[in-house]
């Protein structure tokens, strides 16, 4: 009879050990050439895709869905994971993996989320801008630039004009560079 509840045990052990987390993934074709270009400027400044592994949705929805997000927005880095503890985090490990503060784990994934189609209307170059700012937050865990509204990584969406964007990505990977020991944090991205 022993060997009959130690056998049963074993076997919900081992099934409950194998589940694998639920995470979303959502992927709209519009995002392909902005990720495609994204990662071939980051190989060209040396710089890694951060926590781009964890981003698993790129998609378009509606503003009014997102509460916190403000009115004027284009786009939001947003992050949740499988255990539904929406806009909870303490310490995200390298791995992306997270503890709540009883010790619990749980996965935390990215969500991109365009706000406007009006956005496919903008040129290619502004596009790729407002594209890359939401991966500054979300794989780089970059904050706004407050001081200088000339960025990408600006509170306020700005349209950067050609002849500057050769060294507006000099600035924004070399920021991404820079913030490496943040890449993984506490800190919820903007």
């Amino acid at each position: 009879m022993k060997n009959i509840i130690i056998s049963i045990l074993s076997v919900f052990t081992i099934i409950s050990c194998g589940k694998k987390p639920s995470v979303p993934h959502e992927f709209d074709p519009w995002f392909q050439v902005h990720l495609d270009n994204f990662k071939e400027q980051a190989d060209y400044f040396g710089v890694e895709y951060g926590s781009l592994d964890s981003v698993t949705v790129y998609k378009f929805d509606n503003l009014d869905n997102y509460p916190n997000a403000a009115k004027n927005a284009y786009a939001i880095c947003d992050y949740k994971n499988e255990n539904s503890y929406e806009g909870k985090k303490t310490k995200m490990l390298e791995d992306s993996l997270m503890f709540d503060r009883l010790g619990v784990e749980y996965h935390i994934f990215y969500k991109i989320i365009i706000f406007s189609e009006k956005v496919k209307e903008f040129s290619k170059e502004f596009q790729y801008q407002i594209f890359l700012h939401e991966i500054g937050h979300c794989a780089y865990n970059l904050k706004h630039d407050t001081e200088d509204y000339t960025h990408i990584m600006s509170e306020h969406s700005v349209n950067i004009p050609e002849e500057k964007s050769e060294e507006e990505l000099t600035y924004f990977f070399k920021k991404a560079s820079e913030n490496k020991d943040n890449w993984f944090s506490e800190d919820s991205p903007g």
